[in-house]
């Protein structure tokens, strides 16, 4: 992360061209330490969004939706009432000190003309908002910091707003190359980019280590450059010009989340990860913090439902163990009925009171021992055995059709597992949530507050012929777009015996040309538990020729006059598809 003083410099010139001489319309605090002016500008409303989360601290226009509390708290009521139709007049930042100052001009309750401030300061855990009066008073505060916290500086109502103590490093926009090299160099033990860190202001670990590289290709530390020190200077100079051109926004990811972001170009990573370029620097936050919410929300829904579904597995797995030990024990069921037949057979010889009967077997010639209670006359005996036959035939058939559910609620759950482990979104944790709680792994929410998830539509693709083909995101995405969406002649792809997304090629009553039946099996391929395997069979075939299986449970389907394709997904090309 790289939301440091020279990157805020920049952001307030965006926001100063965007929303100086505009109203406060509204003001919302969807939580204790967020808040959202809606400004009234000549384009329309924009939101101005202000976070003083420890780590999540920033300012920035933001297209975001929030959540508001049915009752507004304390504080966003006093905001509301100090700064409703007030017109901002300025925004400003002190150095590149991560603090940035609106200033606004409103009514007092007299009708009189008055200066409002709010500062932010974007400094880690010491974030906070505060509000000002014309005379520089603290209003009120997001976060109220007294003597007990603080014996530095204290943040409480009716006090006079301080700024935090300077810190004695170079401003590089006022302080020559040569005055900042000379400062970096005293700490010739250190690496570079820390040195650079502790001798410049306002800027972020990450700018330090673009500006050693920059230099000198690689990170050194102070002393081995202490002959060479021409390469910084014309790096420091060149981070001055940057600083007075129009940022170009960078987000760095990786495979799974963002990891950086700054005001231009960011070299250090190169091919590792992939970089994004945005339009505005507010854009550019909305983008990365949503990024990163997303992620924390991923994996703490995604680790709760991971827990679920393997304990799940576990469970039904070792139930299906012990059924088919106990089918197995039961197969010999027949030499019960067989019993039961020759007693029958051989009434008018046996003896009352005996343990047991001598019978020949005329089925294989030889002589059978069959036990007897001697309490039952040898009729009695014979229908106990037959009663025994059938109680384990009975047994057997239930035995089978408990497995037979059970396997299928394996087959389920196991779908449902790769697909949150391809799982991107919360969204898409969410809709998963709601579709076991569906089939009676999760309970249901009950409460009439709680918002049901949106439905997730397929994700859209289009081949190099112009086809259009959709992917279902989950078991019921999958069904719908099966057996809803997809006509009788659109074409069908499914992994051969492996778990993976239904994939459907939509023909429009056009041929197909082979490559984008391929395109699509590879798209089928990559969405599917066989991502990281190579040479991957593909079935296709018409709409028409796939059916639900009996039972009830999402995206079980049974396919005939298929094909297969032997593909191997790849990524690069799946989103030079997407759309």
């Amino acid at each position: 992360m790289a939301l440091d003083g020279l990157f805020l410099s920049q952001l307030v010139g965006e926001l100063s061209a965007q929303l100086l001489n505009t109203r406060v319309e509204k003001i919302y605090q969807p939580s204790k330490e967020e808040l959202v002016f809606v400004m009234r500008t000549r384009q329309g409303v924009k939101k101005l969004y202000l976070n003083c989360r420890a780590d999540s601290a920033r300012v920035h226009l933001t297209e975001q939706s929030f959540i508001n509390p049915a009752n507004p708290p304390m504080l966003c009521m006093l905001l509301r009432k100090k700064f409703t139709s007030a017109w901002l007049d300025a925004i400003e930042q002190a150095g590149f000190e991560r603090i940035v100052r609106f200033r606004f001009t409103a009514l007092n309750d007299f009708g009189e003309r008055v200066a409002l401030s709010i500062v932010c300061e974007i400094m880690g855990r010491y974030s906070n908002i505060i509000f000002l009066d014309e005379n520089d008073v603290i209003i009120d505060s997001v976060k109220r910091v007294g003597h007990s916290k603080s014996g530095v500086r204290e943040i409480l109502p009716g006090m006079d707003y301080v700024m935090p103590p300077a810190q004695d490093k170079c401003n590089l926009l006022n302080t020559e190359a040569e005055v900042i090299i000379d400062k970096i160099r005293e700490n010739k033990n250190a690496l570079l980019s820390k040195s650079i860190l502790k001798t410049m202001q306002g800027i972020s670990p990450l700018r330090c280590m673009e500006v050693a590289l920059e230099a000198y290709g690689e990170e050194k530390a102070v002393y081995e450059i202490a002959e060479n020190t021409a390469p910084l200077a014309q790096a420091l100079e060149h981070l001055k010009e940057l600083l007075n051109k129009t940022p170009a926004p960078c987000m760095v990811s990786d495979e799974n989340k963002a990891i950086a972001f700054s005001f231009c170009d960011i070299l250090q990573y190169g091919d590792l990860c992939r970089k994004q370029y945005f339009s505005s620097l507010s854009e550019l936050l909305d983008t990365y913090y949503e990024n990163r919410l997303n992620t924390i929300k991923r994996n703490a829904s995604g680790g709760e439902l991971l827990k679920l579904i393997v304990g799940n597995i576990d469970k039904i797995s070792r139930k299906l163990s012990l059924q088919k030990k106990e089918l197995a024990e039961s197969e010999d069921n027949e030499k019960y009925k067989l019993y039961g037949e020759l007693i029958n057979a051989n009434l008018h010889t046996l003896e009352n009171n005996v343990s047991r009967y001598e019978i020949l077997n005329y089925y294989t010639g030889e002589t059978l021992e069959i036990e007897a209670d001697i309490r039952l006359t040898p009729a009695q005996n014979a229908a106990r055995y037959y009663k025994e036959y059938r109680k384990r035939q009975n047994a057997q058939t239930f035995i089978r059709e408990q497995i037979e559910i059970g396997e299928q609620q394996l087959e389920y759950l196991e779908s449902v597992l790769d697909i949150l482990e391809r799982a991107e979104t919360p969204e898409e944790i969410a809709a998963l949530k709601t579709e076991l709680a569906a089939q009676g792994y999760l309970k249901k929410k009950t409460s009439k507050r709680e918002k049901a998830p949106k439905e997730l539509l397929p994700l859209l693709f289009q081949t190099s012929g112009g086809f259009s083909v959709k992917v279902g995101r989950n078991n019921l995405s999958n069904d719908k777009l099966t057996f809803k969406t997809a006509g009788g002649n659109d074409i069908w792809f499914h992994t051969k015996e492996v778990h993976g997304s239904h994939t459907v090629l939509f023909t429009n009553g056009r041929d197909v040309p082979q490559e984008d039946l391929v395109e699509a099996a590879g798209i089928g391929a990559y969405y599917s538990k066989a991502r990281e395997s190579s040479n991957v069979a593909v079935d296709y075939c018409r709409i028409k020729f796939v059916k639900r299986q009996p039972g009830g449970i999402p995206g079980r389907v049974f396919y005939i006059d298929y094909k297969t394709l032997y593909v191997n997904p790849d990524k690069e090309m799946v989103e030079k598809l997407k759309k």
